[in-house]
């Protein structure tokens, strides 16, 4: 069993302190169900700063809208059940649809709003009259809960996500780098380092949509993003690149030696993070683009659209190299523009 770690021991102490906080102002306000207010908190909490901002943003937005859709929906309906149930089954069925569709914290407003009914209506079915005070009652005590996540989250010894970034960005490119290394030496790549990388970059986009609620890493966002665009790059650009290197390997001559050679100090680079200078590397490159006689031959055209398949891979890599260290630096730090392409062709 994994002990808790530092980090873990901070998160834990951090809800116990904004929940017993709710607790403590629901109970001195005398709400009517205190316990709203404590479980909020730990439903919004996250070890993040800038997550718990998002999630209690769009948390409150959620309640806010149910709610409302409580108020109007159980008075207008109450005398014909079959009508409301039905309007609440639809209220929530639609917004869950949509909180599926979105894939941004923004989400959360739809799947807030959809439970958020049926949890304020029902119970109120038995008295409609009430149906104001309960809906009342019950953003206020989630409200307060959400007040308390977020502002201890944000004052006790806030988590920003750029550490996290920049961990997880390494994470990423050992990935990428892994399954490059294996086109590269002609192994049999595995769709499971293809899918890992795809995963790498769903995750990716789950911390970038938390980056702008974060005052301490807001300035990562462009970057991080930035990144993300060369990484979906590589998918296209490295299946192609196996594509060519198995169609030259099926030839009689298989690679030239000079290829081979160039392909493994790349190998080596982007699998081991190994120094390559990278300009040497284009150079050579270029010296190894089959001549117009060459051309005419079907070796000469593999082999020339792997050359210009390779070189794109190396520009694309040093990018996202020079990428994690601009977001590593910070912002005091001049940032180096990328020269990669934004399209694969």
């Amino acid at each position: 069993m994994t002990l808790p770690s530092g980090r873990d021991w901070l998160f834990a102490g951090k809800a116990y302190l904004a929940a017993i906080l709710a607790l403590y102002i629901a109970l001195a306000w005398d709400m009517p169900r205190p316990y709203w207010a404590m479980t909020t908190v730990y439903i919004v909490m996250n070890p993040l700063s800038g997550a718990t901002a998002s999630k209690a943003i769009f948390r409150a937005c959620g309640t806010v809208l149910g709610a409302t859709a409580a108020v109007v929906l159980v008075p207008s309906l109450v005398n014909t059940p079959e009508l409301l149930v039905l309007a609440i089954a639809l209220w929530t069925g639609t917004l869950f649809y949509l909180s599926l569709l979105d894939r941004t914290p923004r989400s959360y407003v739809f799947m807030l709003a959809g439970y958020t009914l049926p949890l304020i209506a029902l119970p109120a079915l038995a008295a409609p009259e009430t149906i104001f005070d309960v809906a009342t009652a019950r953003a206020q005590e989630i409200l307060l809960g959400i007040t308390c996540a977020a502002v201890v989250s944000a004052v006790v010894l806030p988590v920003s996500i750029g550490p996290v970034l920049t961990g997880r960005i390494s994470i990423w490119l050992r990935d990428a780098g892994a399954w490059a290394q294996e086109i590269l030496r002609g192994e049999d790549a595995t769709p499971l380092a293809r899918q890992r990388l795809a995963g790498d970059i769903a995750a990716m986009d789950m911390l970038i949509s938390q980056i702008s609620y974060d005052a301490q890493a807001s300035d990562m966002a462009g970057q991080a993003r930035e990144l993300r665009g060369r990484l979906l790059l590589l998918l296209p650009l490295l299946s192609s690149l196996a594509d060519r290197m198995q169609a030259l390997r099926l030839e009689a001559d298989g690679l030239p030696p000079e290829l081979r050679e160039l392909t493994a100090e790349i190998a080596e680079w982007m699998g081991a993070g190994a120094n390559l200078d990278t300009a040497a590397i284009l150079a050579r490159l270029d010296a190894l683009e089959p001549s117009t006689a060459q051309m005419r031959s079907w070796s000469g055209l593999v082999t020339s659209s792997l050359v210009a398949r390779l070189r794109e891979v190396v520009e694309l890599w040093r990018d996202c190299l020079a990428q994690r260290r601009n977001i590593a630096a910070g912002p005091a730090r001049p940032r180096r523009a990328g020269t990669a392409r934004t399209a694969a062709s």
